[in-house]
C-alpha cells in the first residue's frame, strides 16, 4: 500500500495506524500507485476520481456498485476497471 486518498483532515486521523500513507490529493495518489481500489461509497466522487485514475493509465478495482448501476456503462471502453463484490449490495448483486 502506497497511498490511501481520504477526505478527512489527516492531522485528525490518530485511528489510523498508518498516517504516513494518508492523503488528501488525488494526483499524489495516481503517482504514486499502479493499480487502485476505489471503495468510497460516492458515486459523484467514485466517478470524478476514477475518470481521473483512468485518464492516467492505472486500472481500478472498485466496491461500488452503486457507481456500476448508475455511470459504470460510462466507463466501458474508457480504461481497466473491475467490480469487486465488497459490501452488502456488492454480494447481494453476485
Amino acid at each position: 500500500m502506497q497511498k490511501v486518498l481520504t477526505r478527512s483532515d489527516i492531522c485528525k486521523r490518530d485511528d489510523f495506524v498508518k498516517k504516513d500513507v494518508l492523503t488528501n490529493n488525488l494526483d499524489d495518489l495516481i503517482n504514486s500507485c499502479d493499480l487502485i481500489v476505489e471503495c468510497s461509497g460516492d458515486v459523484i466522487y467514485a466517478t470524478e476520481s476514477i475518470d481521473k485514475i483512468l485518464k492516467a493509465n492505472i486500472p481500478v478495482v472498485t466496491m461500488n456498485s452503486e457507481f456500476h448501476v448508475t455511470i459504470g456503462l460510462y466507463f466501458v471502453d474508457k480504461g481497466l476497471i473491475i467490480e469487486a463484490e465488497g459490501d452488502q449490495p456488492g454480494v447481494e448483486a453476485a
